[in-house]
């Protein structure tokens, strides 16, 4: 467990590596977050505590408050890639125990917030994903020179959902393998928005599934820092009322590689900035980051 002076000595992280998830939703909301008056230590953890849950109780004794984020659904589908490890592990029974200690859960979406509501009595308080949008890895990207136009970038829970793209000669996938596909080798989370540079379109298939429809929409945000637009499956992370001026929808039955061929580059570009434009109104850090202050500050 770890704290610093800034923003608050008594807001304390416990992060057990750089994986996408803490750094969406712990590093990068800390590292840009305003100065903070609490009134109580607050721990703030993303999903399992690794300290484990008798440590969680303890501070708890001492007078800490628990704000725990989670930002996927704490059970898997049967045909996700980790169900049987998950069943060994009593992952999903420990995410609950772990929700059941938490004075407020974090979360992404009204979707996920429902689910969460479900199974324990706590406050439940959407804080967006969201970005730094123009400092550091999240700005335009001016190369677009890369020999397919569009990218998909995953990791390996989406081992079903790429299985939606018919490309083959115009498709990149970074992270997730696609057999006859160019591919890129996965980056730290620190520069992985660099697999975007070189393509004119960036691609989110989706099925739809319990596990699915709880994840957030950050893949039109990344795509939105590096002025691309987004094509993706019509379902809910991407199928919401806010973002469908400017996500293209597929269905899960129509041929990608049919309909992305109809796209000019400079359609592409036109639909890119229309893209940029909104993220960076509807989905900067700062705004997710008050949220996240005022419950820091709440606690008495």
């Amino acid at each position: 467990m770890s704290s610093s002076t800034t923003p608050s000595p008594d807001l304390y992280l416990a992060t057990s590596s750089i994986s996408s998830c803490e750094y969406h939703r712990i590093l990068l909301p800390y590292q840009n977050m305003p100065p903070l008056d609490l009134k109580v230590p607050v721990l703030w953890f993303n999903r399992l505590f690794k300290h484990g849950i008798d440590r969680v109780r303890e501070l708890k004794k001492k007078g800490f408050k628990v704000v725990m984020d989670l930002d996927d659904h704490f059970c898997l589908d049967p045909d996700h890639y980790l169900y049987e490890a998950w069943n060994r592990t009593r992952t999903t029974e420990r995410l609950v125990e772990m929700l059941q200690q938490a004075d407020v859960v974090l979360t992404t979406n009204d979707v996920l917030a429902d689910q969460i509501r479900k199974v324990v009595r706590v406050e439940v308080v959407i804080a967006p994903n969201a970005l730094p949008f123009d400092t550091g890895q999240f700005t335009l990207s001016s190369d677009r020179e890369s020999s397919t136009r569009f990218v998909y970038i995953a990791g390996p829970s989406h081992i079903h959902d790429v299985k939606l793209l018919d490309l083959q000669d115009d498709l990149t996938t970074a992270g997730i393998t696609k057999v006859g596909v160019p591919y890129k080798d996965p980056l730290p989370s620190l520069r992985y928005m660099d697999l975007y540079d070189g393509h004119r379109a960036a691609l989110a298939p989706l099925l739809e599934n319990s596990f699915n429809v709880c994840k957030s929409n950050l893949k039109l945000l990344e795509a939105g820092a590096k002025g691309l637009p987004l094509f993706a499956s019509r379902v809910h992370p991407y199928f919401n009322w806010k973002d469908s001026t400017v996500i293209r929808y597929l269905s899960t039955s129509e041929s990608w590689s049919e309909r992305l061929k109809k796209y000019s580059d400079s359609h592409l570009a036109d639909i890119g900035r229309a893209t940029a434009e909104h993220v960076r109104k509807h989905y900067q850090l700062r705004d997710s980051n008050a949220i996240r202050k005022q419950v820091f500050e709440s606690f008495a």
